[in-house]
């Protein structure tokens, strides 16, 4: 996480599991001008159900005052990617892509999709697989 501004800023993050259960970690604040990395993983360490899932940061202050960036790294398979968390005011696009390859036949993806919003939402995923379009 990463604070701006040139005043403290608190955030709050809250950890979703798979079915949509809320973990609320304590709040969090960074003096001015600071970042700071957490690892997640300290988090849930004795939290049932979350092996995996999505997070919020939620702040009050000026648009992107607080930046965040989640990096999932896995050194033992050569894996690591990061997702720069957007605010959800400022994300206009009815469209949102994401990349992802595969070297060998031994690997697996799953990909979630979620909805911040207070109403529903209609997704049409598409996917390629080996170069061919489907649809999930």
């Amino acid at each position: 996480m990463n604070n701006s501004q040139n005043h403290p800023i608190t955030a709050q993050v809250t950890l979703y599991n798979k079915h949509g259960v809320a973990l609320a970690i304590p709040p969090i604040t960074l003096d001015g001008h600071r970042n700071h990395a957490f690892n997640i993983a300290d988090w849930v360490r004795d939290a049932d159900g979350f092996e995996e899932g999505s997070l919020e940061v939620f702040y009050h202050d000026l648009s992107m005052a607080m930046g965040a960036q989640e990096t999932i790294a896995d050194s033992n398979h050569s894996v690591s990617f990061d997702v720069h968390l957007q605010e959800s005011m400022d994300f206009v696009s009815t469209r949102a892509d994401g990349l992802w390859w595969n070297l060998d036949n031994q690997s697996d993806a799953q990909v979630f999709i979620t909805n911040t919003s207070a109403t529903q939402t209609v997704v049409t995923p598409t996917f390629y697989v080996g170069g061919i379009r489907t649809s999930g």
